[in-house]
């Protein structure tokens, strides 16, 4: 039941995820071509600084949602009233919290901005951002539900046909008007008419979620430890307010506005890649909380393997990808004049596989609750990004950020998961993670080497075409290699066998 509900979850994910990444693809090319360079890194400036106030959520979501697993295993409706009230409450005060925020944030935006030509407006366009987000944070709560209940592909149903929505109608009014601020107020209204749906399809699937006014407080053990993991969560939240938000602020203060919204363009497609493997480990979480209820830790590490040698494997295809074919990408989707060097490129490419790479043992460290534990890390992973970054844009200029954020990640994989998780949940030594991470991270470089070596033999002056090559070859290379590499491996029988499985049920369908 948990492999075909994670299934079911994974295949929406990729399918709606293609959907959404297309969408958001036609938007920003028209929002270039409509707006210019400068509002773009100012959209995601302003974005990141949103994503960083998200620290006053402090981790409350995920840590119900953990609690969630087991009354709704149980059919605990009472308990499960009680947490989803709870959780309306918490994020009532979240919202309080943002907005309180963002409005002792607003007297430094100049400074934050820095020089440009659209600096007078900038007050009141963060203030739609700021709107977007508190209307989310009052009308997500209910969608915990689904998560919990491993039906996520519910969600990304109605937020596919949301985006798409909101999608066609930006780019209507990008050709009409040329107007930011009703682009953003269109964002506002498909937040709000998005989570009412969703609100309305929880309702009628959990009825006694209906009237929540009624509802018992909830269990003091589990307020206790809900707090206990939020404070863990408190110093996490700190890092991704660092480490995710430092990057834009650190490259406009120092490098622009423009510079910011060239880095904007890869930051999209790295960012689609990242949101897809999101979406499928955040498919697959429930059902690992579900799994790891059983005390079974030869059973826990054996799915962990088929999790991480998945995307593994993904994330070497698509880090080979971005590195050989980005470029070519670029030059076909917004022109030649939107490129970084080859260096920046390699440096953005570590950075998405990197952190695609750690997305497995952080699934598990989720579903598991561990929050407490590895609390410090997060802060020492935010220093040393925050300290090279600004230090090292000084002297090399963008890559220095970007090579701050390569640092802070090895920091996790080579201390964090494999104490905290790694060999809290498996019972495995360090050294067992580090062969793992260190030979899938050499493997996956000379893949990239070898790719990007054949593709340069291949010069071809038309855009589309020089990047169906570039990705083909990209594809073929690093598939061909690894199943050339892993083809007697326990991991790949199980996938193939999987694979036939499901070809098997389709054909009877």
């Amino acid at each position: 039941m948990r492999t075909k509900s994670a299934m079911k979850n994974i295949v929406a994910s990729l399918l709606l995820g293609l959907v959404v990444v297309f969408a958001n693809f036609v938007v920003q090319r028209f929002f270039v071509g409509s707006l210019g360079i400068e509002y773009l890194g100012l959209n995601s400036l302003f974005q990141n600084i949103i994503s960083m106030l998200a620290i006053a959520e402090l981790g409350i979501g995920t840590a119900i949602v953990y609690h969630l697993y087991r009354p709704i295993n149980e059919k605990d409706i009472h308990k499960t009233q009680s947490l989803i009230k709870f959780y309306r409450t918490c994020y009532r005060a979240v919202a309080t919290v943002v907005l309180l925020i963002s409005l002792a944030v607003m007297p430094f935006l100049p400074a934050i901005v820095g020089n440009s030509a659209i600096s007078s407006s900038i007050h009141g366009i963060f203030l739609l951002f700021v709107a977007n987000t508190i209307f989310s944070y009052l009308l997500t709560y209910k969608r915990s539900m689904l998560y919990a209940d491993q039906k996520n592909y519910i969600i990304n149903i109605v937020h596919t046909v949301a985006v798409v929505a909101l999608s066609a109608a930006q780019v209507l009014i990008l050709i009409k008007t040329h107007n930011y601020y009703l682009f953003l107020t269109l964002r506002i209204v498909a937040t709000i008419l998005e989570n009412v749906i969703i609100n309305y399809i929880v309702n009628k699937r959990y009825e006694y979620l209906r009237q929540l006014r009624d509802a018992s407080p909830i269990d003091m053990v589990i307020k206790k430890d809900i707090f206990k993991k939020v404070k863990g969560l408190l110093y996490h939240k700190a890092s991704e307010f660092a480490v995710l938000g430092s990057d834009s602020i650190v490259i406009s203060m120092f490098l622009g506005v423009a510079t910011l919204g060239l880095y904007s363009n890869y930051l999209l497609i790295t960012a689609t890649f990242n949101g897809i493997m999101s979406q499928i480990t955040s498919a697959i979480t429930a059902s690992v909380g579900n799994l790891l209820l059983e005390k079974n830790q030869a059973k826990h590490e054996a799915v962990f393997k088929k999790v991480y040698f998945a995307n593994f494997w993904i994330s070497t295809v698509v880090a080979v990808g971005f590195f050989v074919a980005v470029n070519s990408f670029i030059v076909l989707w917004l022109g030649d004049g939107y490129l970084f060097s080859l260096e920046i490129v390699a440096a953005l490419t570590a950075t998405l596989y990197l952190t695609m790479l750690r997305m497995p043992i952080q699934t598990f460290k989720t579903a598991a609750g561990i929050f407490h534990e590895d609390r410090y890390m997060p802060i020492v992973e935010s220093v040393i990004n925050l300290v090279l970054s600004l230090v090292l844009v000084q002297f090399v200029g963008l890559i220095g950020v970007f090579i701050g954020t390569i640092c802070s990640t090895l920091f996790l994989h080579g201390y964090s998961y494999p104490k905290y998780t790694y060999t809290r949940l498996f019972g495995k030594s360090w050294v067992s993670y580090w062969k793992m991470i260190a030979g899938s991270t050499a493997i996956t470089a000379l893949i990239a080497g070898l790719a990007y070596a054949i593709s340069s033999l291949v010069e071809l002056e038309n855009p589309l075409a020089s990047f169906l090559v570039s990705a083909f070859i990209a594809a073929i290379v690093s598939n061909a290699v690894l199943l050339i590499l892993y083809r007697k491996s326990e991991n790949m029988g199980y996938f193939k066998e999987l694979t036939t499985k499901m070809v098997v049920r389709m054909r009877r369908m």
